[in-house]
């Protein structure tokens, strides 16, 4: 599966917790905090359970606890529009056409001007082959392996034609270091343990040998920041200095425009007043429920491991959890309001360009994958309804 379709589930679930975490009364840094917490859920658990990319199928074993409550959470997929619409939901719409806020500071710290001259950078890298030398760390090697315990292959052990960046940290540990001068066409057997607190736990401490053979290796070749290399991707900038100063300020001006827009959001969801039913809070909570649960037992992870990870006990968790269900109807209900008066709506084209956008061949597709539409109908609705809360902003 496409790591980018495991993400879409991560956007949708992360920019309603990311809102339902402030009308919960959380402060800014712990609505950050949930929104992360969210993410990981989906997005960094590929890296605690296997190491393996979330893209390859091999070496992941999903657990039968974990199977079992895939199995659950699929029952408890709701229509949470279609209960919205019916329930006895209520909304006192604040007024968005004047909409009074108070900019914080932004401040751009090199950190992260460098992460995004980084990124410019990747996108131009090349590859290439290489045939005179043994691997390295930092080569792409492509591998087929089997992982056997006791003999046997173990379920998810097995991949063929696999791209593994050697230190990159997929893989569990020594798998990577012991490739290191590995030649073209060379087979290893790789005598590993899996970790002690290993997601699966059929895995978990236990002796495993994986049969690897090299196939081919590749270099991954990054242009260095010049002078010459900013003149051919800059309209404006003619030295290092110059393009620093430029995406520096690219970055606040991006980093100003969503602190605004934010701002505005959250001053019509806080100052609407609402009358929720218990059917809707709980259609939401067994959605989000049945989305965390379905995108943990991918990883082999299970709610149990969640608690875990993210420091809750299950009370703790069920209880932040329908605090944020409640956040979410509050949205829902914000952004029907702004929608119907302002005829806002969302077109199947839309609909398709998002799962164009995250790797489907089509949103048939990408619904077959688990991703609900009325999920992505919000999703959309509120990135409109962002876009205009923003166009009655005056600040001050």
């Amino acid at each position: 599966m496409n790591k980018n379709k495991i993400n879409l589930v991560a956007v949708l679930v992360g920019v309603i917790l990311a809102v339902a975490a402030v009308v919960a009364g959380c402060s800014k840094k712990e609505a950050a905090q949930e929104t992360t917490a969210a993410t990981q859920a989906t997005e960094g658990t590929a890296d605690a359970t296997t190491g393996a990319d979330a893209g390859n199928e091999g070496v992941t074993a999903e657990p039968a606890a974990a199977a079992a409550e895939t199995e659950a959470a699929e029952d408890l997929v709701v229509d949470t529009n279609a209960i919205l619409h019916a329930a006895e939901d209520k909304i006192s719409l604040a007024d968005y056409k004047t909409i009074r806020i108070t900019m914080e500071p932004v401040e751009i710290t090199d950190e992260e001007v460098q992460y995004q001259i980084d990124s410019v950078l990747s996108s131009y890298q090349t590859t290439f082959d290489v045939t005179d030398r043994p691997a390295e760390l930092g080569d792409t090697l492509n591998i087929d392996f089997k992982g056997l315990k006791d003999g046997v292959a173990f379920e998810g052990g097995t991949s063929e034609g696999y791209d593994l960046e050697l230190g990159s940290g997929a893989f569990i540990p020594g798998f990577e270091d012991g490739l290191v001068g590995a030649a073209v066409g060379e087979q290893r057997n790789l005598d590993l343990t899996f970790p002690e607190d290993y997601g699966n736990t059929d895995l978990a401490g236990a002796a495993v040998v994986f049969e690897v053979t090299v196939n081919s290796i590749k270099r991954v070749a990054v242009p260095e920041l010049t002078d010459d290399f900013v003149q051919g991707i800059s309209q404006t900038a003619k030295t290092v200095a110059e393009y620093e100063a430029e995406v520096k300020t690219q970055l606040y001006d991006e980093t100003y425009k969503q602190q605004r827009l934010q701002a505005a959001f959250l001053k019509v969801l806080n100052e609407s007043s609402y009358e929720l039913t218990d059917a809707s809070v709980d259609a939401i909570y067994d959605q989000q429920l049945a989305s965390l649960t379905s995108n943990l037992s991918y990883y082999g992870y299970t709610l149990d491991d969640y608690y875990g990870m993210m420091g809750y006990t299950q009370e703790q968790f069920e209880d932040t959890l329908r605090k944020e269900s409640r956040g979410v109807l509050k949205q829902q209900l914000m952004v029907k309001a702004v929608s119907e008066q302002e005829g806002l709506t969302v077109s199947t084209e839309e609909k398709e360009e998002l799962a164009a956008t995250y790797g489907y061949d089509d949103l048939a597709t990408m619904l077959s994958y688990g991703v609900v539409e009325s999920d992505i109908d919000d999703y959309l609705l509120s990135q409109k309804v962002w876009e205009l809360l923003g166009t009655y902003i005056v600040e001050g």
